[in-house]
């Protein structure tokens, strides 16, 4: 990773202890895509390679074997940085197998659909009070993302170096969630100049 990232991720890290002393809390249900609920849910379906669960994958979602993978490594490594996956490295990466975890099994998992965020609406018809807590409630949901994505960029940091079957992949998702935190950070500085803007 190159000094710019470096430097960008310790900013990040930076907003995100300042928005952990605001005490966000973070649910501790793990929302997880719903054709993955199915296949996972299935108690047989463990020691799998990632091969293995791509075609399942595939199979139930109706798409190609390309699209689907695609998803299936972003869940797996979103997995194995969450303790719901172990890890067990064989000479050939693509035949490395992952198991569930005691974690796993006793995670509770919300399967996801496509939720969109929701926009600050600010009509003729709402009160300037409507106003501000619409406001005050996309900060707190801006901060959650926060949370969530720097989290993401330091764990693909990490895997960068000990998944190496993975590599074009992380680099792909470290770029995509450290966009994602800029973009995150100027929308929290511009609600937060609204919202001083109204205090005073």
């Amino acid at each position: 990773m190159s000094k710019k990232d470096s430097a960008l991720l310790l900013m990040q890290s930076k907003m995100l202890l300042r928005v952990r002393t605001e005490e966000i809390m973070v649910k501790k249900t793990v929302q997880i895509d719903r054709y993955l609920d199915l296949i996972l849910n299935n108690n047989s379906f463990n020691n799998f390679t990632v091969t293995q669960l791509r075609d399942a994958y595939a199979s139930i979602a109706k798409i190609s074997n390309i699209e689907a993978r695609k998803i299936i490594y972003r869940q797996v490594l979103r997995f194995l940085r969450l303790g719901l996956f172990k890890k067990e490295q064989a000479v050939n990466s693509r035949e490395s197998k992952y198991s569930k975890t005691a974690k796993f099994l006793k995670t509770q998992f919300k399967p996801r659909s496509v939720v969109r965020t929701r926009r600050v609406r600010m009509t003729q018809q709402t009160t300037a009070g409507d106003n501000l807590n619409n406001i005050k409630e996309q900060l707190k949901q801006y901060k959650v993302d926060l949370l969530a994505s720097v989290g993401e960029s330091e764990e693909y940091m990490r895997l960068y170096e000990s998944n190496p079957e993975f590599k074009t992949l992380l680099e792909s998702e470290y770029h995509l969630a450290r966009d994602q935190s800029s973009k995150l950070l100027g929308q929290i500085k511009a609600l937060k100049t609204v919202l001083s803007h109204y205090s005073n």
